[in-house]
């Protein structure tokens, strides 16, 4: 009899902040009065993550490039690398959710939320806790390629558009970076999975 395989996923691990929707199936009740959830185009988000790694970790010091090849060479062998933030958002919103995109504010999640209960609350801001300092990123064609490719599922059902890469440097090094990220993945999915499991 063959050696069985073990799974590559076991259990929750990300933050419950961080839940996919699979995941929020398995744990919330199935009768809920609301469920919404917050959005951000792909590129804006990969390069908020980038520039938060940057203080948070020793491959955010990598040129976003280089940075971008190996975190999504790490997802496609984990999809819960980097707590899911580097995940499409297409796994983590349930279906059923009312999404709101970042990008035109947060208020409309206020109305939301005064309708439901009834009452409007007093006025409300809602400010960015976690602003890192500002960092050029220079985005190439194939970075935005492999954003669009990687991400096709949040840009359609949230209504972004993809990338445009007129205008866009090409990268001579891309090939060697995606050749590289592959090489160096496993060893940073192995010691992510090992440090989960303490």
């Amino acid at each position: 009899m063959g050696k069985k395989k073990r799974p590559t996923q076991r259990g929750i691990i990300p933050a419950a902040n961080h839940l996919t929707a699979a995941d929020l199936d398995e744990v919330l009740p199935k009768q809920l009065d609301l469920v919404f959830a917050t959005v951000r185009d792909p590129m804006s988000r990969l390069k908020s993550e980038y520039r938060y790694q940057f203080g948070a970790s020793r491959i955010g010091r990598l040129g976003f490039s280089s940075w971008l090849h190996l975190v999504t060479s790490c997802m496609k062998i984990d999809r819960r690398m980097y707590d899911n933030h580097i995940r499409p958002q297409t796994e983590l919103v349930p279906e059923c959710a009312e999404f709101f995109r970042l990008e035109e504010g947060l208020d409309p999640i206020v109305d939301l939320l005064d309708k439901v209960l009834g009452e409007s609350a007093p006025d409300i801001t809602i400010e960015h806790l976690l602003k890192r300092e500002p960092r050029p990123i220079h985005v190439t064609r194939s970075d935005a390629a492999l954003i669009a490719s990687i991400f096709a599922a949040d840009y359609q059902r949230f209504g972004y558009k993809t990338p445009d890469e007129d205008g866009l440097p090409n990268d001579p090094y891309a090939g060697l970076r995606a050749l590289l990220a592959k090489l160096v993945a496993p060893l940073i999915v192995f010691k992510h999975r090992l440090d989960w499991l303490r």
